[in-house]
């Protein structure tokens, strides 16, 4: 019982472990939004896009919250390996799917549903 109870203790921590937290960065083909969405980690669990045009971030996080940005005060830059998410391709990570539309970027998390869609003339919350 004692060691059945170390193995799970042990695949617990394996499981939470920040170091297998999965990011992926990507932009649209007009590379004017650009995201980050990550599984866990440091930072948690969160999708994060920025629009160039209009300058403007959105954060949903894993409870379906949003957190909206705007101004060039919320652009960062992105890492060099980051892709390009074709038009109608989806990314998932963790509960988190984005989709990559010719009118934006949909971003939602599961359970919930909640979510966004940015595009370079509006940001629409769900």
């Amino acid at each position: 019982m004692r060691r059945s109870l170390l193995l799970s203790i042990a695949l617990t921590l394996t499981v939470a472990s920040p170091a297998l937290a999965k990011v992926e960065w990507f932009y649209s083909p007009s590379k004017n939004i650009s995201c980050e969405v990550s599984s866990g980690g440091e930072r948690g669990a969160y999708a994060f896009c920025q629009s160039l045009q209009k300058p403007r971030s959105v954060t949903l996080s894993k409870q379906g919250t949003l957190k909206v940005c705007h101004g060039t005060k919320c652009l960062g830059d992105g890492p060099e390996d980051a892709f390009e998410l074709g038009y109608g391709k989806s990314v998932k990570v963790g509960n988190f799917k984005c989709t990559s539309k010719k009118a934006g970027m949909r971003c939602s998390v599961s359970p919930s549903g909640h979510g966004f869609e940015l595009s370079r003339d509006a940001l629409d919350q769900f």
